[in-house]
């Protein structure tokens, strides 16, 4: 599996796991666009207090804030 995954959330009101996860991107660059953004793939703006971006080749956090 190839590809970044961007997980994030709120301090107060994070779920976990997969629950947490903003969507798959072919790229860590298309994913930071998405963060930078502020608005994710359905449209709706959003304001993340925490994220990661995960390698999903090597499963390591590539990025985080």
């Amino acid at each position: 599996m190839s590809g970044f995954a961007l997980f994030a959330g709120h301090d107060h009101y994070s779920c976990g796991g997969m629950e947490d996860l903003v969507g798959r991107f072919e790229s860590f660059e298309a994913a930071r666009e998405i963060l930078a953004s502020g608005i994710d793939s359905d449209g709706e703006e959003f304001d993340y207090d925490w994220y990661q971006i995960v390698d999903l080749a090597s499963f390591e956090i590539v990025d985080r804030g």
